[in-house]
């Protein structure tokens, strides 16, 4: 997983279509999400300081308003807390009376938003700020039992020495590959995303 910054846009992380990234294109329709895991790399760590700091020096630019962005604040697995992100997205970019369609999760199993999940997302996060949002992540049982029934189901025990980090990549009318990270400071857009899915 490589990132770079054009000069139009230094502050915001974009994927190079690298061969890997390319095999996106081959997901199954109608999926609108895809929760991808990779190890750390060296200089990581350092790339995001930089981000950072460029993004509370000059802003950032605006997100494509069909992004729904939750903060993250939980120190815990990240496997659970980014499913809401795509299963959102499902509900979000679906009629009101369709069922979520499926998603592809890290362990790329296919798995469907089950409405007793759906539901309570809509209603809880619709109204909430990002940092409300994030709050109410950590905080909710609303996905222990996701939790619970992913590690009952069997995965690959992952390397305990090695760290690894998880980015969600969403369908949207953008055509690049923009990477939004969860734990990403200051909230981007706050402004414009305060109180609204945008």
């Amino acid at each position: 997983m490589k990132r770079y910054a054009s000069a139009a846009t230094p502050c915001v992380r974009r994927h190079r279509a690298v061969p890997q990234l390319l095999g996106l294109q081959v997901v199954a329709r109608p999926v609108k999400a895809v929760v991808l895991l990779y190890p750390d790399y060296e200089g990581l760590d350092k790339e995001n300081e930089e981000e950072d700091a460029c993004i509370a020096n000059e802003g950032k630019p605006q997100l494509d308003d069909t992004i729904f962005w939750i903060k993250s604040t939980a120190h815990a697995e990240p496997w659970p807390l980014f499913m809401p992100w795509p299963m959102y997205m499902q509900s979000f970019m679906a009629s009101a009376s369709s069922e979520p369609s499926h998603l592809v999760g890290g362990d790329l199993h296919t798995h469907k938003c089950p409405p007793q999940i759906h539901r309570p997302m809509s209603s809880h996060f619709a109204d909430k700020t990002p940092e409300e949002r994030a709050h109410l992540l950590e905080t909710t049982p609303l996905f222990t039992s996701i939790h619970t029934e992913s590690a009952e189901s069997g995965q690959s025990p992952p390397d305990p020495n090695m760290p690894f980090h998880f980015t969600c990549f969403v369908a949207a009318p953008e055509v690049e590959f923009r990477e939004i990270t969860s734990g990403e400071k200051p909230v981007p857009n706050a402004e414009d995303i305060t109180k609204s899915t945008g």
